[in-house]
């Protein structure tokens, strides 16, 4: 394997004889270990790689300032429109959770969505030190795949998965619960799964989120979210007497593990935050396109979407004022437009004087408010496609899922993705037979476990890539604190419902086999190659299993290391093996001096990889820098991906301090070495 283009020329690591690098230069060890390796290769010598090259390539200056042209800044979006894709999310759940904690925390639910704003401020560092660290789309398996092992990030991966999975659904089943106060006619289940399909379509057509309809969605959903509140506070302050009973009435009972058991203010208290993290599921969404947004944007989203969980407390207590306790449970999967209704009959007679006759003021704000509640829970849904298209194009990328999802049809989606959520969504809903609490249950699980991700990923950065620079670090006790709050109300949820455990695991699970198969997919082909070889060993299935696994270890890993370092190296090389599907790793060098002496040891250190892993075939690539170019670029790395045809995400840098350019200019590269 070598460059597409010319000027290049390349050497075999160890001579003809492989027992000599090209400046027969190689230590006695090195001889040593060469000689023991060949002796060895008997009984496999056919899945051998060989040892590698040593490739010499001249960077042309032309093509890098075509690429560094190229590069400039495209359209990114302001702090508003990134708020208003990120804002919606958060502020569709306000919309159906105040039914949800008042049916497990009674008149506490104010006082539980309050404590779980809190936590969401302690989230608020935790997410700020990660995409400061590693401002690249993917939330939680980006951290972690810079962090730790590429298993551990696909785990992570597949629980934000199952958390687009269960937003969707959620959202969806909202919104035709919504569409259904205004259309009785429109079933729930099959509608739910007819929005999920129209949703589908568009996605599949090359429809995406707008960020000026967003904005405009935004306004529509905050000025009714405003008038709700005013309109039900008037209400409140001349009929007080719905909420001083709501407070008289007690706890109410719950269910832990299959057993009533009596509702007091502990009770209330743990399940109702348990469920409240409900309200507040989307603020991870802006960390998912943090590479769409201008620079310094992330974190002003951030305390924005902080300010709008104030609609959840708020509209909560309003909710106790206006209706008794059991209507709000009977009514949670709408309350709001139910609330809404009483208010605006109430206004309409005692305040107005109008009594009888035409439309009445209730019926039409229970419209407005239920079209509006349709209309951001289905903008909720389409951001649900946009984010799970995303995150699976990019495991796909990175071969943790199979490379058959990142086919797209002539309008450049990816139809397998889109569907196969289509098909996921909708199997939820019709086994759960559109019941939002049970959605919202499973949700929650998935929520809580993307938010543990995270600030298990930003422990992992603080601990093995410090030299990573940030804008803040934060503190311990915020960390701890802040995986003690969501780890709490991950057990409680799952005690509370523990047969929503078997859902959410048997989703999950089925995510897992399929990253699983694709991570043990080479000693599952060769088991295969061995029984056809057996039977039959000439059969064109014994030729395609073989070509296969070719086909899958010739795929390249790329290590750019800036100086010769037999320990950061090794390093390298044992992170290929544990966590990539590959027999190939190129170790690139750019230099301004193709004569040094760092790329002489640098080709010694290069054989003897050969010779410790001899299932791995290191080459070295010696880059060298045109005049007025002598900088280690993004630019460069994108160049050298395109003359190689290497996938860029399979490019790899360790994590220095003396590395002049940040990470973010580097463009995707993953940091696996410190």
């Amino acid at each position: 394997m070598g460059p597409k283009g010319t000027g290049w020329k390349s050497t075999k690591l160890g001579g003809h004889d492989r027992s000599h690098s090209f400046s027969h230069a190689t230590p006695d060890s090195a001889h040593y270990l060469i000689r023991q390796t060949l002796s060895k290769l008997s009984v496999e010598s056919f899945q051998h790689p060989g040892f590698g090259r040593h490739y010499k390539v001249d960077v042309p200056a032309g093509p890098l300032e075509l690429i560094e042209g190229q590069a400039k800044p495209k359209h990114l979006l302001g702090e508003w429109m990134s708020t208003a894709i990120c804002a919606n999310d958060i502020l569709s759940s306000v919309i159906y959770t105040s039914g949800l904690v008042s049916a497990t925390a009674g008149v506490l639910a104010p006082v539980c969505l309050f404590i779980v704003a809190g936590v969401l401020h302690l989230f608020k560092s935790i997410y700020c030190e990660a995409i400061s660290a590693l401002p690249s789309n993917g939330g939680s398996y980006n951290v972690l795949l810079n962090a730790t092992s590429k298993s551990v990030a696909a785990l992570a991966a597949c629980v934000t998965v199952l958390s687009y999975v269960t937003t969707g659904v959620v959202s969806a089943a909202s919104a035709i619960a919504y569409l259904h106060v205004v259309f009785p006619q429109v079933h729930l289940v099959y509608g739910t799964v007819l929005l999920l399909l129209f949703f589908a379509c568009l996605t599949a057509f090359g429809v995406s989120e707008s960020a000026r309809v967003a904005v405009g969605i935004f306004a529509l959903h905050v000025l009714t979210l405003t008038a709700v509140c005013l309109l039900s506070s008037v209400y409140v302050a001349f009929n007080s007497a719905t909420l001083h009973a709501n407070i008289e009435a007690g706890y109410p009972d719950v269910i832990l593990a299959g057993g009533r058991v009596r509702g007091t203010f502990w009770t209330a208290l743990f399940f109702g935050v348990s469920t409240a993290f409900l309200g507040v599921s989307g603020f991870e969404t802006s960390a998912q396109f943090v590479e769409e947004q201008v620079a310094g944007v992330f974190p002003k989203t951030l305390s924005n979407m902080f300010g709008v969980t104030v609609f959840n407390p708020l509209l909560c207590v309003l909710s106790l004022g206006v209706l008794d306790i059991d209507e709000v449970v009977t009514f949670k999967d709408s309350v709001l437009a139910h609330v809404v209704r009483r208010v605006g009959n109430w206004l309409q007679i005692e305040l107005l004087g109008v009594h009888g006759g035409g439309a009445h003021l209730g019926s039409l704000l229970m419209t407005w408010v239920s079209i509006d509640a349709f209309i951001v829970l289905s903008g909720a849904v389409l951001t649900a496609y946009v984010g799970i298209t995303g995150l699976v194009r990019t495991m796909a990328r990175d071969r943790c899922l199979p490379q058959f999802l990142l086919a797209t049809n002539r309008n450049g989606s990816c139809h397998n993705i889109i569907f196969g959520y289509f098909l996921l969504g909708s199997s939820l809903v019709l086994l759960m037979g559109g019941d939002i609490e049970v959605l919202g249950n499973i949700y929650t699980m998935a929520f809580l476990c993307v938010m543990i991700a995270f600030a298990v990923g930003v422990v992992l950065l603080q601990a093995k890539r410090l030299k990573l620079p940030r804008d803040i670090t934060t503190p311990p006790l915020t960390l701890a604190l802040a995986l003690l709050a969501v780890g709490t109300s991950l057990v409680v949820n799952v005690a509370f419902k523990p047969e929503i455990l078997v859902y959410f695991l048997l989703y999950l699970g089925c995510v897992l086999a399929l990253v699983g198969l694709m991570f043990e997919r080479v000693r599952l082909l060769k088991l295969v190659a061995h029984v056809v070889d057996k039977w039959s060993p000439r059969s064109r299935l014994a030729a395609w299993v073989q070509l296969e696994v070719q086909r899958v270890l010739d795929v390249p890993c790329v290590f750019f290391c800036k100086r010769d370092d037999l320990y950061v190296l090794n390093k390298a090389a044992l992170y290929v093996r544990n966590n990539e599907q590959t027999q190939r790793l190129l170790i690139v060098h750019a230099t301004s001096n193709p004569f040094s002496d760092t790329i002489t040891g640098l080709s010694e250190h290069a054989t003897m990889l050969c010779a410790m892993y001899p299932k791995l075939s290191s080459s070295l690539v010696t880059l060298t820098f045109p005049p007025g170019h002598e900088t280690f670029s993004g630019a460069l790395i994108e160049w050298f991906c395109q003359e190689w045809d290497v996938p860029r995400n399979m490019c790899f840098v360790t994590c220095s301090n003396s590395v002049k350019v940040k990470i973010s200019e580097l463009g995707g590269v993953r940091v696996i070495t410190h």
